[in-house]
């Protein structure tokens, strides 16, 4: 049993009760407490100064989780955790700064996502999937919202946002796992690519362009790396923009970002508001920002969700956002570097696509507050206000590291 949850024989020194081991991850989590702890101090102190400090809290409780999983799976990439920690408390401070009332919503889907992570280290046989089951769960996750509205309006009005969270990132999260599996034997089956074009295209006949979009970003990546012709992929990937162009007419929404993305000053208080008050808020930030709970990213739309990297910019500045991009690039940069190092197939497939998955996310979400791209739903990985998201991604990262334990006939 110690060894199964410490990775060392019972007779080891335990890592989780060794001061000298506590003592380096203290030094290796302090700027993850900094950025944690004092942004939300200083968030409560610029916003509710009078109320009693329990969303400080809450951040250093999770905070503190991610220090003990760090120790428990000590011998595991040193730098992959603490910077997926900092990416998660940055989320924090602003959950806490957006939606104060979701904060608690967000630290149990973490601790969640968390305990996910351990187990996925350290059980990984319990993520021995077949691939069918992987294809059926899939195909479940983009179902499920369009079954939901099927059920009567007081079910959807209480859980209709959660469960087309859950379907989103369930999805997601099976076309890495899948993907990785159907690369293992070097080949990609017709039968694959119509689970893999039926899932995208619920996605994008529901309006969910963005989810849609990293569906077939995710698998032309992993299938990229894994050598099939480009042109085949770049035809894909064409059809993919063709096929989006057609869709969006029949989504006012999505006509709407379009127009208000070609021309935002044409109509700034209608359609192209949001980036209006997105391209406002990154001017305002500045170099250093107005400081944490002192701005007013709340007037962009959608700032917890899709719009984060424009609250970010308002209050911590151009220097905070240079940090999180970086932080960022080193995430995808060590699950690269996961992959470059895997023994096994799958794992490295499996690392290629949740590089490909972070990072795909990242661009259309910076994309989309910038005026680069049309506005989406994309959110920020492990940082905007979806709780649902943040522990699907902690639970892939755990899937992928402790990959490495499975055998090679797993998959």
């Amino acid at each position: 049993m110690t060894r199964l949850l410490f990775g060392r024989s019972a007779r080891d020194p335990v890592p989780l009760l060794r001061a000298d081991s506590w003592r380096r991850s203290l030094r290796l989590y302090a700027p993850v407490f900094a950025v944690g702890v004092g942004g939300s101090a200083l968030v409560h102190w610029n916003r509710t100064p009078d109320d009693p400090p329990w969303a400080v809290l809450y951040v250093a409780a999770v905070l503190l989780g991610f220090l003990v999983a760090h120790r428990v799976l000590d011998g595991e990439d040193p730098i992959l955790l603490p910077t997926t920690a900092l990416l998660v408390a940055v989320g924090l401070v602003m959950v806490f700064r957006l939606q104060p009332h979701g904060l608690a919503y967000h630290a149990a889907w973490t601790c969640a996502g968390l305990g996910g992570l351990v187990a996925a280290c350290r059980v990984p046989s319990c993520f021995r999937w077949p691939q069918a089951a992987t294809a059926a769960a899939l195909l479940l996750g983009s179902v499920a919202p369009w079954a939901w509205q099927a059920l009567p309006g007081g079910w959807q009005l209480a859980a209709g946002d959660l469960v087309t969270q859950l379907g989103s990132e369930v999805a997601k999260v099976c076309v890495v796992v899948w993907a990785a599996s159907e690369l293992k034997h070097g080949r990609i089956r017709g039968p694959a690519v119509a689970v893999w074009a039926t899932a995208v295209a619920l996605w994008l006949v529901r309006g969910q362009v963005a989810t849609a979009a990293v569906l077939v970003w995710v698998g032309l990546a992993v299938a990229y790396c894994a050598g099939p012709p480009v042109r085949a992929l770049a035809l894909v990937a064409g059809g993919f923009v063709v096929l989006a162009g057609l869709v969006h007419a029949s989504f006012p929404h999505l006509v709407d970002r379009v127009a208000g993305w070609a021309n935002p000053w044409a109509d700034p208080m209608g359609a192209g508001y949001p980036l209006v008050q997105s391209l406002f808020a990154v001017a305002a930030g500045g170099l250093v920002g107005s400081g944490p709970g002192a701005g007013y990213p709340e007037l962009v739309p959608e700032a917890h969700t899709s719009q984060t990297l424009a609250a970010v910019a308002e209050e911590w500045g151009f220097v905070g956002v240079v940090g999180l991009v970086c932080a960022y690039a080193v995430w995808v940069g060590r699950m690269l570097r996961l992959a470059v190092r895997a023994r096994r197939i799958w794992s490295r497939w499996a690392a290629v696509g949740a590089a490909s998955l972070v990072a795909g996310q990242v661009f259309l979400s910076g994309a989309g507050c910038t005026g680069l791209l049309p506005h989406t739903e994309a959110a920020l990985p492990f940082v905007s206000t979806v709780g649902v998201s943040v522990a699907g991604y902690l639970i892939l990262l755990g899937v992928v590291v402790g990959s490495g334990q499975v055998e090679e006939g797993g998959g």
